[in-house]
């Protein structure tokens, strides 16, 4: 299992620098990515990406995605350095990038405007209905 204690400057600073940098950049820039893992009840695969376009925007895109089919299920991004249970989730703070849309394939998420993405630290799938964590993906700076 990968720890990530000591990232948390590291990790903002580099997030920041890349965020900052995407400005005078022509090309959408990969900030941060991480792996999908399951939840202790569910299974979820692919990879999960922060990217700063080069208009400014944030989002967040998963690769060769898959995941097991729920409920009210979102993807977030979570302040939880590596969240492995539902009370990772609820213990940390998290924003919603919106219902899941589809148990499969690529999918794209914007970061909504004013959310400052450095404090993040993964992205997750949380069922609302019933607060369970679906998977996540730690992030790693690049």
């Amino acid at each position: 299992m990968r720890t990530f204690t000591n990232m948390g400057i590291g990790f903002a600073a580099t997030v920041l620098a890349a965020l900052l940098g995407h400005v005078a950049a022509s090309a959408d820039e990969v900030v941060a990515r991480g792996n999908f893992y399951d939840s202790p009840y569910h299974k979820a695969a692919g990879e999960a990406a922060l990217v700063a376009k080069s208009d400014g925007s944030i989002e967040v895109r998963l690769s060769d995605f898959r995941s097991d089919r729920g409920p009210d299920v979102y993807v977030i991004l979570s302040t939880a350095d590596e969240p492995t249970k539902d009370a990772d989730i609820t213990g940390a703070r998290y924003v919603t990038l919106g219902a899941i849309k589809a148990t499969k394939g690529d999918q794209t998420y914007a970061v909504p405007a004013g959310v400052d993405a450095r404090e993040f630290r993964s992205v997750g799938l949380w069922c609302a209905q019933y607060s369970v964590l679906f998977g996540a993906a730690a992030l790693a700076a690049e």
